[in-house]
């Protein structure tokens, strides 16, 4: 999935005000809880060395900083460190492109070099799945009851687009399944 997909798919996926207080939440809750889903485009280009070219393209064209799916938030440009290019958070440890694998990871914020999460084979697949997960978080917000099937297809669905299985925990523990 390209930068300009993964906006339009976040915009397909955003419930409206009206559902959103239908599901409990006040006006003002469901007006905040829908900026996680805004990718905002910027007035200028913003160049950057981030290796992954589907990634690049997205923190160059847009400001992705408002974007929160589940425990996933995106930063508005990403970080060079010494262990890869950082482009989110989950809660609080890294999102970041590895500099060895060029994998999509997260590490331990508190020991940093331990991967936590296997999040995706590259920047095209990571877009891919969290656009689907975040479908389905919609989803949880506004009370719909998923069948088993259903959530055992989703999480089939984010891992298959991920990558593979390698990535599976990471999208059981975003969508909220158990084991």
């Amino acid at each position: 999935m390209d930068a300009i997909s993964f906006k339009e798919a976040l915009a397909e996926a955003k419930p409206s005000v009206q559902d959103l207080i239908t599901a409990g939440l006040s006006e003002t809750e469901a007006s905040q809880f829908l900026l996680s889903y805004d990718v905002v485009d910027r007035m200028e280009k913003r160049t950057s060395e981030i290796p992954d070219p589907t990634l690049r393209d997205l923190f160059s064209r847009f400001d992705p900083s408002g974007v929160e799916i589940g425990v996933v938030r995106l930063l508005e440009h990403p970080k060079s460190t010494e262990f890869g290019w950082v482009l989110g958070l989950v809660e609080s440890d890294l999102i970041l492109i590895d500099r060895n694998s060029d994998e999509i990871v997260s590490i331990d914020h508190n020991v940093p070099g331990h991967v936590v999460w296997r999040c995706s084979k590259d920047g095209n697949s990571l877009l891919s799945a969290l656009a689907v997960s975040a479908k389905y978080i919609s989803g949880l917000v506004l009370e719909h009851d998923y069948d088993e099937t259903y959530k055992q297809d989703t999480l089939t669905k984010c891992t298959d687009l991920a990558g593979g299985s390698r990535y599976s925990d990471f999208f059981r523990m975003l969508l909220i399944l158990d084991e």
